[in-house]
């Protein structure tokens, strides 16, 4: 079963705040401190390099020519590519540059250079396909209804949560 963020702020307000009724601390109160809160437990598992952020992404296709890789939108950081092309079944593994290297262009990718959030290459003289493994950020919290992603985290993000609000 889901952890909601509606418990960790029921926990903040009637255990550490003294309000079970929550007249003060309404999840409209304390719905910004919960985010930052749960921003800080992302900041913490990103650092210590902790799932459940490592995810595998889908396979991109890449035009030939494209020098650019579009980012899936909840990507932190690159972790790892691969690249094949189209109607191959198995993946050979890029280069993560430093600094773009001076060569031609090939039918293969080869290199990648992440820099000013961007995955960038030389481009390739065919389409080829690309599988990405990252970082990747949390679920974001909209409201008292949404699943947070670390059940076992409900008792730091309540305690946070009360702290931040109470300060």
């Amino acid at each position: 079963m889901p952890l909601l963020a509606s418990e960790v702020m029921d926990e903040a307000a009637s255990v550490y705040l003294n309000d079970a009724s929550r007249t003060r601390w309404s999840y409209t109160v304390l719905l910004p401190y919960l985010k930052s809160a749960y921003g800080e437990l992302q900041s913490e598992l990103e650092a210590n390099d902790l799932p459940p952020l490592h995810e595998v992404g889908a396979i991109i296709s890449v035009p030939a020519d494209t020098t650019t890789l579009t980012l899936p939108a909840d990507m932190v950081l690159p972790l790892y590519l691969e690249e094949r092309a189209p109607g191959e079944t198995r993946f050979s593994p890029m280069d993560e540059l430093s600094w773009e290297p001076d060569a031609d262009k090939d039918s293969k990718l080869n290199f990648w250079v992440y820099r000013e959030g961007q995955i960038q290459f030389l481009g390739a003289t065919q389409t080829r396909e690309v599988r990405l493994r990252y970082t990747r950020s949390l679920n974001t919290i909209a409201g008292e209804n949404t699943a947070l992603e670390i059940a076992n985290a409900k008792g730091f993000l309540a305690a946070r949560t009360a702290g931040l609000a109470a300060t």
